[in-house]
């Protein structure tokens, strides 16, 4: 079986997309999980004067951007941090999950979106995690923003049956990545939460960003659950 039949049997397989991960919120307690007070002590080391990570644009240079990101990944490498997440998933979201037999992503993945980003060349298009090798099994996916996420700062998403149709015209007609872009941006719409809130979403909904036009700085991280003895794709390594 080729990539494009085996993304395409995961769309086109007659199970029920779990309702729990699709494009639902949950909230969660700040003061037992404080990631903005965690990654801005970390921004202000390098950037004394930064009082809210909102403001990462005012205070960073596009250039420095990259120092900011390997500071940060440096805390969702540390074993402190994954403690953290380990209670985060266990509190909040192991219920919602088919069983218990489950592996946590060993690093999250952290996202800044500055404003404006498009002209700076760091517009993350729409794409599903189908696409960047993640298997059907480990789709369950948990976005949180640690600043407040909306309009066009914030990660857009689309509808499991408009995703199955876009696909479908996309993998048919081969659309190029602008005219993957354009579609996903006509059907799609604003994750919008408050600092607290998380997105529960599948890896194979379309999702991505616009531009931001906002005026303020998104900061945020992903983290992905993978099912116990399934096929999970080649992205496997990232749960070891």
């Amino acid at each position: 079986m080729t990539n494009l039949e085996q993304i395409m049997k995961c769309y086109s397989d007659n199970e029920p997309i779990d309702p729990n991960w699709d494009n639902k919120s949950m909230s969660y307690d700040t003061t037992r999980y404080n990631w903005a007070e965690l990654f801005l002590q970390a921004a202000r080391e390098i950037k004394p004067g930064l009082t809210r990570l909102e403001d990462l644009h005012l205070y960073f240079a596009t250039e420095e951007l990259l120092e900011l990101r390997k500071k940060f990944e440096k805390i969702c490498n540390s074993s402190e941090f994954a403690r953290l997440v380990d209670a985060y998933i266990e509190e909040y979201f192991d219920p919602l999950l088919p069983h218990t037999n489950y592996m946590i992503q060993r690093t999250p993945g952290i996202r800044l979106m500055v404003p404006d980003q498009e002209k700076k060349g760091r517009l993350l298009t729409f794409h599903t995690g189908y696409w960047t090798g993640y298997g059907k099994s480990m789709t369950y996916t948990v976005w949180t923003p640690i600043t407040k996420a909306f309009d066009s700062n914030t990660m857009q998403v689309m509808s499991w049956e408009d995703t199955k149709e876009v696909i479908s015209d996309i993998h048919t007609h081969q659309y190029d990545m602008d005219r993957v872009q354009t579609e996903c941006e006509k059907r799609s719409w604003p994750v919008n939460l408050d600092y607290g809130q998380a997105w529960l979403f599948n890896q194979g909904h379309l999702h991505g960003n616009i531009n931001n036009t906002t005026g303020v700085s998104r900061v945020s991280f992903d983290t992905r659950m993978a099912l116990k003895g399934e096929e999970f794709g080649y992205q496997s390594r990232q749960f070891l």
